[in-house]
C-alpha cells in the first residue's frame, strides 16, 4: 500500500511540473511576434539571403569573365570585334565599376568618332547614361540622353534610348518626390510600345509596367510578366530587369508573396553579377520586416548600409526613403526589444520559481527515489539469500535422490549376492551329499565282493576308471548347467551381446552350456583364475587360456575389459517364491 501511494505521489508531481512548464511554455508562445511570411516567401529570403553570402565567389566568377573578355578583346583582328568586346566589358561594368564602364564606353565612343559610326557613337551615349542612373547621378545622366537624342537612331538604338528616358525620369520623380507614374516616364512607355508593338517583346512588356492604369489590365500585365519571366534563362541580359517588372507589378496589384518572389530572384540575379543597386535590397529588407521576419530584414539592411559605406560613390540608394526605412526598422527593432525584455523579465520570474518548485521536488524524488533504491536493493539480497537456499535445497534432494540409488543398487546387489550364496551353498551340500552317497554305495560293493573273495569283480570295479570318470564329469557339467542357469536363465543371451553378431555361439541341440559357456560361467561367479577354472572343469590350463583369448577377439569393442563386462551380466532377480519356508518365515 505505501508502495502504490508512493508512485502516485510521483505521478502527481510530474503531472504538476507538466501543467506548470505548459503555461510557462504558452506564456512564451503569446508573447512571440509571429511571422506571416510563407514557407515560399521564407524559401525565396533564404535564396537571397545565400547570394550574399557568396559575394566572393561571384566575384571570382566576375574577374574571370572579365580577363576572358580583355582577352579576346587584345587579340580581336576587327574593329568591329574590339568594339563588340568593349561594349561587353561596358555592360559587365555598369552596376559594379561605373569607372571602368565609362573607361570602355570612352574608348568605344573614340573609335566610333575614328570610324565615323554614328549608330555606335549614339549607343555609347546611351550606355554612359546608364551608367549614371545606376550612380544616382541623374544630372550626368540627362546630359548623356540630350546628346544622344540628336543622333538618327535604329529601331532598336531608340528603343534602348527610350528605355533610358524612361527609366530617368522614373527616378526623377522618386528623387523629387513626383506623383508615380510620372506623366513623362508614361509618355516614353507610349513611345515604345508605338515603336514595338509585338505584346512578347521585352521592350512592349517593360514599357507597359509604366504604361498601364487600369487595375483588370494591371493583372493581365501582371501575369504576362510573371508568366514570361518565369520562362526566360537566367542569363538573358533582360532576366533581372523583367523579374523587377513582374514584383513591380505585383506590388501594384497589392500581391505581396508574388511581389516577394520576383523582387528576390530580380535582386540575387544583380547580385549575383556584384550590383550595387541598393533600392530592391531595402525595399524587400521592408517586406520582410512587414512580415515578422525581423532577421531577414535586418540582413537585407545591413547589407545595403554596408555596400553604402564600402562604395559611397558607386552604391546608389535610389530612393529618398532609404534613410527613412533603416530609422523605421530600427524603431521596430527597439519597441519590440524593449517588448521583448519586459516578457523575459516576467519569464524570467516564471522560470526562477519553476526551477525553484522543480528542485524543491527533484530534491524530494531523489530522496524518494533512494528510499525505493534501498528497499529494491534489500529485496534483491532476500531474493538472492532465498534463491540460494532453494538451490542448496535442491542439491541435498539430489544428492539423497543418488544415495538413495545407490543404495537401491547396493541392496539389490546385496541381495543378489546373499540369494547366489544361499544356493550355492545348498546345491553344494546337495552335490556333496550325492557324491558321499555314491561313495558309500561303491565302498559297500566291493566290500561285498571283497567278503565274497570276488577279487577279481573288485579289481574291475576300480579299474573301470576312464568311463567312470567321464560318466561323473558330465553328470557333474550337467549339475552345474543347471544349476548355473537356475541363477543366471538369461546368460547365454547377455553373453553373445557382448560378443560381434557373426561371432556369436549357437548351441547344439539338446546343449544348455558349452565349454567356453561355462568357462565364462565361472568367471561370473567371481572365479577368474584359468587353473582353478581348469581343474573344476576338468580341462587342462592351456585350453582354458586358449579359449579365453579367442573369446575376447569375438568381442565387441568397449573400453571395458571383456572379463568385467561379463561379470556384470545380470542374474536372476530372486523373489518370495526362490526362498524356503523357512526362510520366509525367517
Amino acid at each position: 500500500m505505501k508502495n502504490k501511494d508512493l508512485t502516485l505521489y510521483n505521478y502527481s508531481k510530474v503531472l504538476f511540473l507538466s501543467v506548470l512548464g505548459i503555461i510557462i511554455s504558452s506564456f512564451y508562445s503569446c508573447q512571440q511576434n509571429p511571422s506571416t511570411a510563407s514557407n515560399e516567401d521564407l524559401f525565396y529570403f533564404a535564396l537571397l539571403d545565400s547570394t550574399l553570402n557568396q559575394k566572393e565567389y561571384n566575384r571570382k566568377i566576375f574577374d574571370a569573365r572579365v580577363a576572358e573578355l580583355k582577352q579576346k578583346c587584345k587579340s580581336a583582328q576587327s574593329l568591329d570585334a574590339i568594339y563588340f568586346y568593349q561594349k561587353m566589358l561596358t555592360e559587365a561594368y555598369i552596376e559594379f565599376e561605373p569607372d571602368s564602364a565609362l573607361y570602355f564606353i570612352q574608348r568605344n565612343l573614340d573609335l566610333a568618332k575614328k570610324q565615323n559610326r554614328q549608330d555606335w557613337e549614339t549607343e555609347c551615349y546611351i550606355y554612359k547614361a546608364q551608367t549614371y542612373t545606376s550612380v544616382g547621378l541623374l544630372d550626368d545622366t540627362r546630359k548623356e540622353l540630350d546628346v544622344a537624342k540628336k543622333f538618327l537612331m535604329q529601331k532598336e538604338t531608340k528603343l534602348n534610348y527610350y528605355i533610358e528616358e524612361l527609366d530617368y525620369w522614373h527616378n526623377y520623380a522618386i528623387k523629387f518626390k513626383l506623383e508615380s507614374p510620372y506623366s513623362k516616364a508614361t509618355a516614353y512607355a507610349d513611345s515604345i510600345i508605338r515603336l514595338e508593338p509585338d505584346s512578347e517583346s521585352p521592350y512592349h512588356l517593360y514599357a507597359r509596367v509604366w504604361y498601364t492604369t487600369d487595375n483588370k489590365e494591371k493583372r493581365k500585365v501582371q501575369n504576362e510578366l510573371m508568366h514570361y519571366a518565369d520562362q526566360m534563362d537566367p542569363e538573358n541580359i533582360w532576366y533581372a530587369r523583367m523579374n523587377e517588372c513582374a514584383g513591380t507589378m505585383a506590388y501594384a496589384n497589392n500581391d505581396i508573396h508574388n511581389e516577394i518572389k520576383y523582387w528576390t530572384i530580380s535582386t540575387a540575379a544583380k547580385f549575383n553579377k556584384l550590383s550595387r543597386h541598393l533600392p530592391q535590397l531595402v525595399t524587400i529588407g521592408s517586406l520582410a520586416k512587414g512580415l515578422g521576419e525581423y532577421k531577414y530584414a535586418s540582413r537585407f539592411y545591413n547589407s545595403a548600409i554596408q555596400i553604402q559605406s564600402d562604395h559611397p560613390e558607386y552604391a546608389y540608394n535610389g530612393r529618398a526613403d532609404f534613410s527613412n526605412s533603416i530609422m523605421d526598422f530600427h524603431n521596430i527593432v527597439s519597441e519590440q526589444l524593449a517588448k521583448e525584455n519586459n516578457r523575459n523579465k516576467w519569464l524570467n520570474y516564471g522560470l526562477l520559481t519553476f526551477i525553484i518548485i522543480s528542485a524543491i521536488l527533484f530534491l524530494s524524488t531523489i530522496y524518494d527515489l533512494k528510499k525505493r533504491v534501498a528497499l529494491q536493493k534489500q529485496l534483491e539480497r532476500n531474493n538472492k539469500e532465498l534463491a540460494a537456499s532453494e538451490e542448496h535445497l535442491r542439491i541435498s534432494n539430489l544428492e539423497l535422490t543418488n544415495k538413495d540409488k545407490e543404495l537401491s543398487s547396493i541392496n539389490m546387489l546385496l541381495t543378489e549376492a546373499n540369494f547366489l550364496k544361499e544356493e550355492y551353498i545348498g546345491q553344494l551340500f546337495a552335490t556333496c551329499s550325492d557324491y558321499l552317497g555314491k561313495m558309500e554305495k561303491l565302498k559297500l560293493t566291493i566290500n561285498r565282493k571283497l567278503k565274497a573273495n570276488q577279487i577279481d569283480d573288485a579289481i574291475r570295479l576300480t579299474d573301470s576308471k576312464d568311463v567312470r570318470e567321464n560318466e561323473e564329469l558330465h553328470e557333474l557339467w550337467e549339475r552345474f548347467d543347471e544349476v548355473f542357469l537356475n541363477l543366471f536363465p538369461d546368460f547365454v543371451e547377455q553373453f553373445n551381446g557382448l560378443l560381434r553378431p557373426e561371432e556369436r555361439i549357437m548351441l547344439r541341440s539338446g546343449e544348455k552350456l558349452n565349454t567356453d559357456l561355462r568357462i565364462y560361467a565361472l568367471v561370473r561367479l567371481g572365479i577368474n583364475n584359468s587353473v582353478k577354472i581348469g581343474k573344476i572343469l576338468g580341462i587342462s590350463t592351456q585350453t582354458v587360456y586358449n579359449a579365453r583369448m579367442k573369446m575376447r577377439s569375438r568381442a565387441t569393442e568397449s573400453d571395458i575389459e571383456f572379463p568385467i563386462r561379463v561379470r556384470q551380466l545380470k542374474g536372476k532377480n530372486p523373489t518370495k517364491d526362490d526362498y524356503s519356508e523357512e526362510d520366509k518365515e525367517s
